[in-house]
C-alpha cells in the first residue's frame, strides 16, 4: 500500500465532529497520572472498561486480539496456573469497578465473567486501580454516550482540551505520524485536505 499523507494536510478547525463520531478512545498511563496529579476524580465517570478487552475466548472479530487480558493469561502454560490468574482477573475486576449494566451497542462481545452479560459498563472506583488494570492488560476508554459522542464535548469544544487523552490529542495520526486517509476520516474530517500542487 503506498502511503500518500504526503498529498495532504491537517488543520483542526473546530468542528467537533471526531467528538461526535463515536471513535473508540483508550486511556493510557501517562493520562491517568496526569489527571492523577490534577485530582481529576471527576473523569472516573466517563471511563469504562472495553469490553473487548475482557471479552470471552475465541470470539471472532472485533480485533479482541489486540488488546484482551484473557489472551495475554494464555502465554501461561500451566492451566492451574492460568485458572488461578484467570480468578485474580475476575476479583480484581469485580471489586474495583462498579457494574452499570449492559452496554446499548448491539455488539455480541460478553465477557468472561458470565453474569456480567454483553458488553458490560464497568467504571473504575479510583486512578489507581485504571493503572492496576491496564498492567494487566485491561483497557480503559472513555464511556461516549448513547449518540457516540464524547462526555467532555460541551458547546461543541473540548472542555478538557489541555489535559486530552493521547488518543485524542494524536488525532488523526496513526502511530507511524501519518494522516488517516480512510474514507472513514475523510468522511468526519473536514480540517483534512489534499494539497493543491499534488
Amino acid at each position: 500500500m503506498n502511503d500518500n499523507s504526503g498529498q495532504f494536510s491537517y488543520n483542526c478547525i473546530k468542528c467537533g465532529n471526531c467528538c461526535r463520531a463515536g471513535l473508540e478512545i483508550s486511556i493510557r498511563k501517562q493520562d491517568i497520572i496526569n489527571w492523577k496529579d490534577r485530582n481529576k476524580r471527576d473523569f472516573l465517570e466517563h471511563i469504562q472498561i472495553d469490553a473487548k478487552s475482557i471479552s470471552a475466548e475465541g470470539l471472532a472479530g472485533y480485533h479482541i486480539e489486540e488488546k484482551n487480558a484473557l489472551l495475554a493469561l494464555l502465554n501461561e502454560k500451566n492451566i492451574d496456573i492460568y485458572e488461578m490468574k484467570k480468578e485474580e482477573l475476575r476479583d480484581f475486576i469485580l471489586k474495583n469497578h462498579e457494574f452499570q449494566g449492559e452496554g446499548s451497542l448491539p455488539l455480541p462481545i460478553y465477557s468472561f465473567i458470565l453474569e456480567l452479560g454483553r458488553m458490560p459498563v464497568l467504571i473504575p472506583k479510583d486512578f489507581t486501580t485504571i493503572l492496576e488494570g491496564i498492567n494487566k492488560n485491561i483497557d480503559y476508554v472513555i464511556k461516549l454516550d448513547s449518540n457516540g459522542s464524547c462526555p467532555f464535548l460541551k458547546k461543541n469544544e473540548c472542555s478538557i482540551h489541555e489535559i486530552k487523552p493521547f488518543d485524542c490529542r494524536s488525532y488523526p495520526y496513526d502511530e507511524r505520524g501519518h494522516i488517516k486517509l480512510d474514507k472513514f476520516f475523510l468522511k468526519i474530517c473536514p480540517g483534512i485536505r489534499k494539497i493543491d500542487n499534488f
